[in-house]
């Protein structure tokens, strides 16, 4: 993680993030996809915004 970080700060991008998987699937990638360790980094905005990478967040409504 801290490599991707790294290189979206480095070419200046903007990195989008679907903020609407959390609320409504974030047990789900918790408890059958990711497990404990890997769900920390599904929705890295926090970590993103301290390294001075900007970030735009977006929802895929209707589907969620």
């Amino acid at each position: 993680m801290a490599r991707q970080v790294a290189a979206a700060k480095l070419l200046d991008v903007n990195v989008g993030l679907t903020i609407g998987h959390v609320y409504f699937w974030g047990q789900v990638f918790h408890d059958t996809l990711l497990g404990e360790t890997n769900t920390q980094y599904l929705l890295p905005l926090k970590t993103l915004v301290d390294a001075g990478v900007r970030v735009s967040t977006h929802s895929d409504s209707p589907v969620t």
